[in-house]
């Protein structure tokens, strides 16, 4: 296993004042069979309650957690916090989700498995609570996939950005992306992700 920047993978996790639920996440990637991963946690805004939480984590796990406490709140859907993990990110692939999230232990195997294939991008299915928690089989457009699902070479997320910063900036991420010349998405057939 790799340490800090020599990981695989950057998991960017936006985080707004949630501080039972974040452990459930943290903790599915604790628990991931892969290891390959930086989990970089950010929030929007000041908060000691979670800071404390971030701490005790980084603490415990060392060069694979760290975090970001914004100044102030921006209080946009936390997509200038992707924003920021999008930069700031070092790693060759990239997955950005949120706090109240959590994922199947064998997903970050299976998606670089894909991606060290030769993919630009994987998208797996997705349990979602707003439909009863039934699966979506998801798509690579707005309203078909959630950010979550998402994991992609880290070349591609900083050439398109995240230009749009309204409620669908997840559903325009995906579709810049699928708009990039040659762009190849997999999509891996197995529920890997619970949205909630």
């Amino acid at each position: 296993m790799r340490a800090g920047d020599e990981c695989s993978l950057t998991v960017v996790c936006v985080s707004y004042k949630r501080p039972r639920e974040v452990h459930v996440l943290i903790n599915s990637f604790l628990c991931q069979t892969s290891q390959d991963f930086i989990l970089h946690m950010i929030h929007d805004g000041p908060d000691e309650e979670v800071e404390t939480i971030f701490e005790s984590y980084e603490q415990e796990v060392g060069g694979r957690f760290r975090h970001t406490m914004t100044p102030e709140r921006h209080n946009d859907h936390g997509h200038s916090l992707r924003e920021i993990g999008i930069e700031t990110a070092r790693t060759p692939y990239i997955l950005i989700t949120n706090d109240d999230n959590y994922y199947a232990p064998v997903m970050v195997e299976i998606c670089l498995r894909v991606l060290d294939s030769g993919s630009d991008g994987v998208l797996f299915n997705m349990i979602h609570n707003y439909f009863g928690y039934q699966t979506l089989d998801v798509e690579p457009k707005t309203n078909h996939a959630d950010i979550g699902c998402v994991m992609v070479r880290t070349e591609h997320a900083r050439r398109v950005g995240w230009r749009d910063k309204s409620f669908a900036g997840d559903g325009t991420y995906i579709e810049d992306l699928t708009a990039l010349p040659n762009f190849m998405w997999t999509k891996i057939p197995m529920t890997l992700f619970v949205h909630n």
